[in-house]
């Protein structure tokens, strides 16, 4: 404490210093600013109350202080309440983690029953989370990221404090696996991990067994252990070589499911135009063979706000807030739910739209993309991109979409207007609502009244956050458990560590046992 204190006294003594303005000679004048620095000021203005030596000497004290204790200081006096409510030298971003032992981030590796304030988020702002099973990767405001918990090679085993990725610098976001079970995922070799640098670079590391890296050094003969294991530039040379009609430019985001990385890229002239934005694939959705970089002509010239992955499957959002999906319908359990939300396709025969690369393939089937083809006829195999526009009996259409989240077996849409819908397998209550096979987007009834701004799935378990700043998880109630606690429906959520109220969550992210929110100062 007498260390801050000093600290504090020096910040504020420079910066009353630096706002001294000189006066001239033919005026001497005499005011409280020659006695601090002996320049005079032009004039004696009126000091401001923010300007006052108690009220910086507090604001700089109280900077180093855990939020806990802003509740008991603002009881000592009025100065001391106003210092202690007012935003202005607070943090932008925060993170409150909660989670098993080892995961958390938390200092010790402790383990934390409810969201608690992470100490690394508050010395180096957090702008992103993204987990895997058993990890994290966190990107920082300086384009730095960050990452604890299991290695994305599980045989380098566990870091339990968080280590920055010297290979990375200027990344403007990330991605990694998603969590949630599945068949063989014990027999998973770790989790593909990809970063974006602000300039459209990207750089991927982690298992390769599907060429999901893109990256020509990471495949073949030269695909070591000490190759994939490091962050590595991914060229698009050979691609572009390739294909001159499909040359990848910019990449502008990216997301990585199990066997396969997507990316959505701008077009490489410079021009500006969205006509020559794409969306592109490299590894495999489920057991067909892995296929080589290409584009989904379905999505070719589309102005996207979101691109994720789900285990077996990918969802991009528009601008316009349309939804497309795209992949395989139930991944490795055909008794989940459809995870593109077209309907139950195990009974009906739906039209999609033609592949324009393969047209002799017909409108449902991909070359080189089935798995089985007789075993359920045009119900089985990989799906080309549709938007989502299937809706529940006697209901209205989900409407515009602001951001989705996916998991292995479940996915959970937030619309602008702030409703939560989800799909997919139910088990443990994972989607929030009692539809066990969901094929179909179902709003969650029990969060009708609220609107909600940000969510997350995973595993058995889902979250979500509404602009008021409530927090609400369900789930967990089968296999292994997590943090939703074995609940049926969103139940509300209380922070630790005495969260100020001008902090709203501006991102969820959930590991299979622990999870992380993403908290934004209001301006």
């Amino acid at each position: 404490l007498e260390a801050a204190t000093a600290a504090a006294v020096a910040a504020w003594h420079r910066q009353l210093v630096r706002r001294q303005v000189q006066q001239s000679t033919w005026d001497p004048s005499s005011n409280t600013s020659r006695k601090v620095s002996n320049v005079l000021r032009f004039m004696p203005f009126r000091h401001k109350e923010a300007e006052y030596l108690e009220y910086d000497l507090l604001s700089l004290v109280f900077a180093y202080l855990p939020f806990r204790t802003l509740g008991t200081l603002s009881l000592v006096s009025k100065r001391w309440r106003s210092v202690a409510t007012d935003p202005s030298w607070k943090p932008e971003l925060i993170v409150l983690a909660w989670g098993r032992a080892g995961l958390t981030g938390l200092p010790g590796a402790t383990a934390c029953p409810r969201p608690t304030l992470l100490p690394f988020a508050m010395e180096r702002e957090v702008l992103q989370v993204c987990c895997c099973d058993e990890a994290t990767l966190a990107l920082t405001t300086d384009g730095r990221v960050w990452h604890w918990g299991m290695s994305w090679l599980k045989i380098n085993g566990i870091t339990n404090e968080p280590t920055c990725l010297e290979e990375l610098s200027d990344i403007g976001a990330i991605a990694c696996t998603v969590p949630g079970y599945f068949h063989g995922r014990e027999a998973a070799r770790g989790f593909t991990c990809a970063a974006v640098t602000r300039s459209g670079v990207l750089y991927t590391w982690g298992p390769n067994h599907s060429g999901q890296l893109i990256r020509a050094e990471a495949t073949g003969a030269l695909a070591t252990a000490a190759v994939n294991a490091r962050p590595g530039r991914v060229s698009f040379d050979r691609h572009n070589e390739r294909s001159e009609d499909d040359r990848v430019g910019k990449v502008l985001m990216v997301a990585c499911g199990r066997m396969f990385t997507a990316v959505y890229t701008a077009a490489d002239n410079n021009s500006g135009s969205i006509a020559g934005n794409r969306v592109l694939t490299c590894g495999r959705f489920v057991q067909e063979a892995p296929h080589a970089l290409r584009a989904w002509a379905a999505l070719n010239g589309l102005q996207l706000r979101q691109l994720a992955a789900g285990a077996f499957h990918c969802c991009c959002v528009t601008v316009t807030g349309e939804l497309w999906t795209w992949g395989h319908p139930w991944g490795k359990d055909h008794a989940n739910g459809n995870l593109l939300a077209q309907g139950n396709e195990m009974t009906m025969d739906q039209d999609a739209t033609p592949d324009v690369d393969n047209p002799q393939m017909g409108p449902t089937h991909i070359n080189g993309l089935e798995v089985h083809p007789g075993t359920f006829g045009v119900a089985h195999g990989t799906r080309l991109p549709r938007r989502v526009i299937a809706h529940a009996p006697h209901e209205p259409p989900m409407g515009a979409v602001a951001e989705v989240t996916c998991s292995t077996y479940s996915t959970l849409a937030i619309t602008v207007d702030g409703k939560a819908y989800a799909w997919g397998d139910c088990d443990g209550g994972s989607l929030g609502h009692n539809v066990g096979e969901c094929h179909i987007p179902r709003r969650l009834a029990s969060l009708a009244g609220l609107r909600v701004a940000h969510g997350g799935v995973c595993y058995t378990n889902g979250a979500a956050a509404t602009e008021d700043g409530s927090v609400y998880v369900w789930g967990g109630a089968m296999w292994q458990g997590g943090l939703g606690g074995g609940s049926d429906g969103p139940q509300r959520v209380g922070f630790g560590g005495g969260v100020p109220p001008e902090y709203k969550v501006s991102s969820v992210a959930l590991g299979s046992w622990h999870g992380y929110l993403v908290l934004r100062r209001a301006p």
